[in-house]
């Protein structure tokens, strides 16, 4: 989370909306997207494994800004065997594990 407070990442994010005059979910995500690629590039693995938590940061931040709600995986009321594409940390974090009986995603492991 100290990301949010990086006031590198707020001024990256400024200044691509004012001098290429791109909505702000565009800035967002470029610039959260170019963060994620410099650190799958460095050799220190345990900054490389930061990849995921940097994009799921950005993808909060997006749903934020397009007002996408957040669906809580914790009011979940009956057994379910989850299916997504991906499923990040913090949803992962979510989960009531009473009622998830298996998971299943195309990205991650």
């Amino acid at each position: 989370l100290s990301l949010l407070e990086d006031e590198e990442l707020e001024h990256d994010i400024i200044t691509m909306i004012n001098t290429d005059l791109v909505s702000a979910d565009a800035a967002v995500y470029s610039v959260i997207e170019t963060q994620a690629q410099a650190l799958e590039k460095l050799k220190d693995e345990y900054l490389k494994e930061r990849v995921t938590d940097v994009r799921d940061i950005g993808k909060r931040l997006l749903r934020n800004i397009l007002n996408i709600p957040i669906i809580d995986l914790s009011t979940l009321n009956q057994e379910v065997i989850l299916v997504a594409v991906d499923i990040t940390p913090s949803e992962t974090a979510q989960l009531n594990l009473d009622k998830v009986l298996g998971l299943i995603t195309d990205l991650g492991g």
